[in-house]
């Protein structure tokens, strides 16, 4: 998870391409980084998938990049460059997080 708006996945590996997910919940632009074209700008919730091999990298905004580090058989690595005060955990981490606050709120509600 990015922040609380940009969930990736990695949907599948065929050969040397990963096929990544990008769910969002807010318009953003998206763009592959060696090209100034824009893949979509998403107006909406959904889920946008990518297709990139090793060393392309995938731009979400102007300042959020994904690398697609290694692909070796079934597993791929990536990496992601954001700007520090960007949250990025995986998800079930980021899961607990939210259930945390929810528990936190109600708590706070009932005193």
């Amino acid at each position: 998870m990015l922040g609380d708006d940009i969930e990736i996945t990695i949907i599948d590996i065929r050969g040397d391409y990963v096929r990544l997910g990008l769910h969002v919940t807010q318009t953003i632009s998206v763009r592959m980084k060696e090209s100034s074209d824009t893949i979509k700008k998403n107006n909406k919730q959904g889920l946008l998938v990518i297709r990139c091999k090793k060393n392309e990298s995938v731009m979400i905004g102007d300042d959020i990049e994904v690398i697609i580090v290694d692909v070796r058989g079934d597993k791929a690595r990536i990496g992601l460059v954001a700007p520090k005060p960007v949250p990025v955990h995986r998800k079930e981490i980021y899961d607990a997080i939210q259930m945390e606050k929810t528990r936190q709120k109600q708590e706070d509600k009932h005193e």
